[in-house]
Protein backbone atom coordinates (compact mmCIF):
# COMPACT_ATOMS: atom_id res chain seq x y z
CA UNK A 1 0.00 0.00 0.00
CA UNK A 2 2.85 2.41 0.73
CA UNK A 3 4.27 1.84 -2.75
CA UNK A 4 1.05 3.01 -4.39
CA UNK A 5 0.87 6.02 -2.07
CA UNK A 6 4.44 7.01 -2.79
CA UNK A 7 3.93 6.67 -6.53
CA UNK A 8 0.87 8.94 -6.35
CA UNK A 9 2.80 11.56 -4.41
CA UNK A 10 5.71 11.32 -6.83
CA UNK A 11 3.35 11.64 -9.79
CA UNK A 12 1.73 14.68 -8.18
CA UNK A 13 5.08 16.35 -7.61
CA UNK A 14 6.10 15.60 -11.19
CA UNK A 15 2.85 17.11 -12.49
CA UNK A 16 3.36 20.20 -10.31
CA UNK A 17 6.89 20.64 -11.63
CA UNK A 18 5.80 20.27 -15.24
CA UNK A 19 2.98 22.79 -14.77
CA UNK A 20 5.40 25.24 -13.20
CA UNK A 21 7.81 24.90 -16.13
CA UNK A 22 5.05 25.29 -18.72
CA UNK A 23 3.56 28.32 -17.00
CA UNK A 24 6.93 29.99 -16.51
CA UNK A 25 7.86 29.51 -20.18
CA UNK A 26 4.44 30.68 -21.44
CA UNK A 27 5.70 34.27 -21.39
CA UNK A 28 8.20 33.48 -24.14
CA UNK A 29 5.52 32.51 -26.61
CA UNK A 30 2.95 35.15 -25.69
CA UNK A 31 5.17 38.14 -26.45
CA UNK A 32 4.72 39.86 -29.76
CA UNK A 33 7.76 40.77 -31.83
CA UNK A 34 8.85 44.38 -31.34
CA UNK A 35 7.33 46.82 -33.81
CA UNK A 36 9.40 49.58 -35.37
CA UNK A 37 8.71 52.96 -33.75
CA UNK A 38 6.18 55.06 -35.61
CA UNK A 39 7.00 58.58 -36.68
CA UNK A 40 5.85 60.89 -33.90
CA UNK A 41 5.28 64.59 -34.30
CA UNK A 42 7.29 66.90 -32.09
CA UNK A 43 4.24 67.67 -29.94
CA UNK A 44 3.77 64.05 -28.86
CA UNK A 45 7.50 63.61 -28.27
CA UNK A 46 7.46 66.58 -25.90
CA UNK A 47 5.01 64.83 -23.55
CA UNK A 48 7.89 62.95 -21.98
CA UNK A 49 6.86 59.38 -22.66
CA UNK A 50 9.64 57.05 -21.65
CA UNK A 51 9.90 53.40 -22.53
CA UNK A 52 12.32 50.95 -20.95
CA UNK A 53 14.98 49.58 -23.26
CA UNK A 54 14.59 45.96 -24.38
CA UNK A 55 16.09 43.42 -22.01
CA UNK A 56 19.43 41.94 -22.89
CA UNK A 57 19.64 38.12 -23.13
CA UNK A 58 21.68 38.04 -19.95
CA UNK A 59 18.92 39.85 -18.04
CA UNK A 60 16.27 37.52 -19.48
CA UNK A 61 18.26 34.51 -18.28
CA UNK A 62 18.40 35.98 -14.79
CA UNK A 63 14.61 36.09 -14.68
CA UNK A 64 14.31 32.43 -15.72
CA UNK A 65 16.99 31.34 -13.26
CA UNK A 66 15.18 33.20 -10.48
CA UNK A 67 11.86 31.54 -11.38
CA UNK A 68 13.47 28.10 -11.52
CA UNK A 69 15.18 28.69 -8.17
CA UNK A 70 11.90 29.83 -6.62
CA UNK A 71 9.99 26.73 -7.79
CA UNK A 72 12.83 24.45 -6.73
CA UNK A 73 12.82 26.02 -3.26
CA UNK A 74 9.05 25.55 -2.99
CA UNK A 75 9.42 21.90 -4.03
CA UNK A 76 12.15 21.24 -1.45
CA UNK A 77 10.13 22.89 1.31
CA UNK A 78 7.05 20.82 0.40
CA UNK A 79 9.17 17.67 0.48
CA UNK A 80 10.52 18.54 3.94
CA UNK A 81 6.98 19.30 5.14
CA UNK A 82 5.83 15.92 3.83
CA UNK A 83 8.62 14.20 5.77
CA UNK A 84 7.71 16.09 8.95
CA UNK A 85 4.04 15.10 8.60
CA UNK A 86 5.00 11.47 8.00
CA UNK A 87 7.15 11.49 11.15
CA UNK A 88 4.36 13.12 13.20
CA UNK A 89 1.91 10.46 12.00
CA UNK A 90 4.36 7.71 12.95
CA UNK A 91 4.82 9.14 16.44
CA UNK A 92 1.05 9.55 16.82
CA UNK A 93 0.48 5.91 15.88
CA UNK A 94 2.87 4.75 18.61
CA UNK A 95 0.44 6.13 21.21
CA UNK A 96 3.05 7.91 23.30
CA UNK A 97 1.23 11.24 23.41
CA UNK A 98 -2.30 10.05 24.16
CA UNK A 99 -3.94 10.07 27.58
CA UNK A 100 -2.56 7.36 29.86
CA UNK A 101 -5.92 5.52 29.92
CA UNK A 102 -6.10 5.18 26.13
CA UNK A 103 -2.45 4.76 25.18
CA UNK A 104 0.70 3.14 26.37
CA UNK A 105 2.06 3.84 29.79
CA UNK A 106 5.10 6.13 29.76
CA UNK A 107 8.36 4.43 30.57
CA UNK A 108 9.65 5.01 34.09
CA UNK A 109 13.33 5.67 34.46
Amino acid sequence: MTTRRRSLVGTGLLALTLCALVLSSAGLFSQEPPKPPAEKPAVEAAKGETHPPPMAPRDQNRVYVFLAWTWLTIGVLLYILRLKIREADRVYRTGLFRATEAGKEPQKR
